[in-house]
């Protein structure tokens, strides 16, 4: 079983665990940037739980809209540079990329706002998520596999200016 640093969180590996200062948080869900990540250090927005042992927010709170203890929750997201926009890249081997821009106003862009578009967003990919040829088995979202009750979000990255890409994992026994 490999493990690699939260900041090297996008992987094809089904067998690897993400590690973050919070120790062994679990599977990672191998989104890729169209397969050509190389951990270049570009901006990471990480997303905790006050008092949690693991890394992350689980889906299933976020969209019954418990967002008690997000770490840092009122302040305004720190999307570097500043815009009035973002474009959310989800792109799972076997499944058409999706592509979506969020309003994101710098003025009133918070955390918690931010964590609620990105769960959103996801969450829509996976119930809407039709398996293509390619898909690996193990990976299979949507009705007939993985659910959105089973995904944490963990935080996003900046690819390029404006497109960032979640960093999601499978929940563990902790949560």
């Amino acid at each position: 079983m490999a493990y690699h640093q939260e900041t090297l969180c996008y992987v094809t590996d089904p067998n690897v665990h993400i590690c973050c200062e919070r120790g062994n948080c679990g599977v990672l869900v191998p989104f890729a940037v169209n397969g050509t990540y190389n951990g270049d250090g570009k901006k990471i927005i990480r997303f905790n739980l006050d008092n949690s042992r693991t890394c992350g927010i689980p889906f299933s709170r976020v969209l019954r809209g418990d967002l008690e203890g997000l770490v840092e929750r009122d302040e305004l997201a720190k999307l570097n540079p500043p815009a009035n926009s973002m474009r959310l890249k989800l792109d799972l081997s076997g499944y058409i990329l999706v592509d979506k821009k969020m309003n994101t106003p710098t003025a009133t862009f918070t955390v918690e706002k931010l964590v609620r578009n990105v769960c959103r967003q996801v969450a829509a990919f996976v119930n809407a998520a039709e398996v293509n040829v390619g898909a690996q088995p193990e990976w299979i979202i949507g009705q007939r596999g993985i659910v959105v009750e089973q995904l944490v979000l963990v935080s996003i990255k900046r690819i390029s200016a404006g497109y960032w890409v979640p960093c999601i994992r499978l929940v563990n026994g902790q949560e």
